[in-house]
């Protein structure tokens, strides 16, 4: 837990607004809540003994849980227009929300939904310092999570050649005390502004400068890495 243990609120937790994986021994969740006409995502994390986790599947009243980080404009799904696919489950897309060029990642079965869970949570500790593509909000399906949307970065992924920029934000990253956790030459989009990391499932928070240094001095052998390694997979749609 961090500094905002001692913040507290008490939310209505319903089923169908929740989206929950476990982590250690705390549930991680997704939760949308109605402010007038809009529909706004807060992350929480619920410490163990507040609910029972079949509770967590049905209508709740108010419970005691820590307070979110951020809130972002939820996207509804179906309001999304869906342009060029990336990945299996990445896809650039149009919102009449947004005005900006934006990627949406889909879920594509139920317990993916806790790796976006976690990556959303990544987004919070690095926002605002340009590590990322802005993290722009959930994506919802009537009322259920099931992925979110990121700025859309013109880019290429990195090469030997972009070893510096590369370097700057790593060392960036590992400043705000986080490993990536999944470093190879694709995590990367290079451009003339620089480099910036994606894909942030397995991310962590800690205090492990040797881990810090050992995913630094990798860094090269992935760049030069022709394996394909975290590469893009299509899947065959015949």
């Amino acid at each position: 837990m961090d500094q905002l243990d001692n913040c507290r609120t008490k939310p209505t937790v319903e089923g169908k607004d929740v989206s929950i994986g476990a982590v250690g021994n705390f549930y991680k969740c997704i939760l949308l809540q109605n402010a007038g006409e809009q529909k706004y995502f807060t992350y929480i994390t619920i410490d163990p003994g507040v609910y029972e986790i079949d509770d967590l599947c049905f209508p709740q009243g108010t419970g005691t849980m820590a307070a979110s980080r951020k809130p972002w404009e939820s996207y509804e799904c179906l309001s999304l227009k869906i342009g060029e696919r990336l990945r299996s489950n990445v896809y650039i897309a149009s919102s009449p929300q947004s005005e900006k060029p934006i990627v949406a990642k889909f879920a594509r079965f139920y317990w993916e939904i806790g790796y976006y869970i976690a990556e959303t949570e990544a987004y919070s500790w690095i926002d605002g310092h340009n590590v990322s593509p802005e993290f722009l909000g959930p994506l919802t399906e009537d009322g259920w999570v099931v992925g979110f949307l990121i700025e859309h970065v013109d880019g290429r992924h990195a090469t030997i050649s972009g070893l510096p920029a590369c370097e700057v934000i790593f060392k960036r990253l590992h400043g705000l005390g986080i490993l990536h956790s999944d470093l190879n030459k694709h995590n990367f989009l290079v451009s003339e502004m620089g480099a910036i990391l994606i894909d942030f499932e397995t991310a962590k928070r800690l205090d492990n400068s040797e881990a810090m240094k050992m995913e630094m001095e990798g860094l090269e052998a992935q760049l030069l890495d022709e394996s394909g390694s975290g590469g893009v997979v299509l899947e065959d749609d015949t």
